[in-house]
């Protein structure tokens, strides 16, 4: 009978513990308590910005004065006064053609226009006497009109002669190749003995005086390039020395679509500046109105969708963004945002999209 009684009070104890335990759990069924489990983070605001950079455009200087000279006759070059690396003035004879048939042409087309010539005045003579004759009617009119006629045919005809004569002499002057400014000699392309032809290139001068850097630019940028407009020249393999100069043309038109804009700058005289360097043209690029957020606020920056958090009326909305340049500590985006929206800048690794968060200082 103990035992049994021991038995009841012992169950009787465990059902009582059990009643407690189960009395002092929380009630899963009420809903959220008052205190809340908001992921506590801090936020930015995206910034409307101008972005400026540094554009570096390289390119070779060259000669402002450059030429590919040619005969504008075919012949055999008989001379050739220079070699490459020559110095040469303006004047200066660089290669002479074979003229023998073209002095023949001169004296021919001469001799031709003394004939008609002297014919001419001979036919002025006998105009003059038929109109005596017909004035006094021994001869009729009709001869007097023969004589007008062949007076204004020879007339024509010398006119035609000395241009002949005119052109002859020109194409004599085109054996003889001279130098159109002072210049150095930079390249030879035919030697004595050899036939030239008409537009063939001979001799490549390149001017001693002015220098200027030709670069081309695409037509994201080519708006900030205008004539006149001062720019910076720095040459990377002379320690970097700055040089300044001018724009001073800018392509209307890129050769095909896609192309590049031609930017020619004139270069500031300076000492050791020489065509054939290699040189950088400098320019200030500012882009108005680029929306910028700070580059923590950023999620998966370097994969294929990267995303923001934007804190909109205590919970956070996230946004697909695309990334621009990098500004300090800032990174220009595009995308679903506005000046007036603000960023998780922190604490946002665990976040999701609609998530309720606490702002921090």
């Amino acid at each position: 009978m103990k035992m049994k009684r021991y038995a009841s009070v012992i169950v009787g104890g465990l059902f009582l513990i059990l009643a407690v335990a189960l009395w002092g759990m929380p009630n899963h069924e009420q809903g959220p308590s008052d205190s809340t489990d908001a992921t506590r983070v801090k936020i930015d605001r995206v910034r409307m910005e101008t972005s400026r950079r540094i554009g570096r455009f390289a390119g070779v200087t060259q000669a402002r004065n450059r030429a590919v000279l040619s005969f504008a006759v075919p012949a055999r070059v008989v001379h050739r006064y220079v070699d490459t690396g020559s110095k040469v003035t303006l004047g200066d004879t660089l290669a002479r053609l074979d003229d023998g048939e073209f002095r023949n042409a001169v004296q021919m087309a001469r001799a031709s226009m003394m004939e008609l010539t002297t014919q001419w005045k001979q036919a002025g003579r006998d105009r003059k006497r038929i109109e005596t004759l017909a004035a006094s009617d021994v001869i009729p009119v009709s001869d007097l009109e023969r004589a007008v006629a062949r007076e204004a045919a020879l007339e024509a005809a010398v006119t035609a002669a000395a241009a002949k004569l005119k052109e002859s002499r020109r194409l004599l002057g085109e054996t003889v190749m001279k130098a159109p400014f002072s210049a150095t000699v930079s390249r030879l392309h035919i030697q004595p003995g050899e036939w030239a032809v008409p537009g063939q290139p001979v001799v490549e001068l390149t001017g001693d005086g002015d220098i200027e850097l030709l670069v081309e630019v695409p037509e994201t940028v080519v708006s900030h390039f205008a004539a006149g407009q001062a720019v910076q020249i720095q040459l990377p393999f002379a320690d970097n020395r700055k040089v300044f100069g001018r724009i001073g043309s800018v392509a209307k038109a890129a050769m095909a679509g896609g192309r590049l804009f031609p930017v020619k700058v004139d270069i500031a005289p300076a000492a050791g500046l020489t065509a054939g360097m290699t040189a950088e043209l400098l320019i200030t690029l500012a882009t108005e109105g680029v929306l910028t957020v700070p580059l923590a606020s950023v999620i998966n920056p370097g994969a294929s969708q990267p995303f923001v958090f934007v804190f909109v009326n205590g919970r956070v909305s996230r946004r697909p963004v695309t990334l621009g340049r990098i500004v300090e500590d800032r990174i220009i985006v595009h995308g679903d945002l506005s000046e007036t929206d603000q960023v998780v800048t922190t604490g946002q690794s665990m976040l999701g999209d609609g998530d309720v968060v606490e702002v921090v200082s």
